[in-house]
């Protein structure tokens, strides 16, 4: 199964965009690591299994295992030397990878979610105005308080 699409980039210009695009992509990843915990459940069987037959096959032909003598040791030291075995180990291996992957996609979309939500916050409090600007109207608002103040004092209450 390939890898679902993934835009980690947060386009500020169009945060509604990037809002409505990441549940999506959320969905998408959840899937994508269920799916690869699935292969990864059915790789360890099928090593069970692998595992169980070559048990039972050095059992009956041990002498075609280059073995004289049936032991417990010797069965569990003969398997993981067989080709069939060691292939179902490297493809636990190569599952277990693309499933850590995954999960640290799934990771970064929720710091990718976070982030959106920060500037949005920012966007919301008009962060990347003209700060001079923001400074002269916080101070003409402060004059006309004082104004208001002063007025009220000269009016005796």
């Amino acid at each position: 199964m390939p890898a679902p699409d993934i835009r980690m980039q947060i386009d500020e210009l169009n945060l509604h965009k990037e809002w409505q695009n990441q549940p999506q992509q959320m969905m998408n990843w959840g899937r994508f690591v269920a799916e690869c915990q699935r292969m990864l459940d059915e790789a360890e069987v099928a090593k069970s299994l692998v595992e169980a037959e070559l048990d039972s096959d050095i059992r009956e032909n041990c002498t075609t295992y280059g073995l004289d003598k049936i032991t417990e040791a010797a069965i569990k030291s003969t398997i993981p030397k067989q080709p069939e075995y060691t292939s179902c180990v490297k493809k636990i291996i190569r599952l277990t990878f693309e499933l850590n992957e995954a999960k640290a996609v799934v990771r970064a979309l929720e710091h990718r979610k976070s982030a959106l939500g920060g500037m949005t916050e920012l966007f919301i409090r008009d962060y990347h105005s003209d700060k001079s600007a923001g400074s002269a109207d916080k101070e003409s608002i402060r004059a006309r308080g004082r104004r208001r103040q002063d007025e009220d004092v000269g009016d005796g209450v």
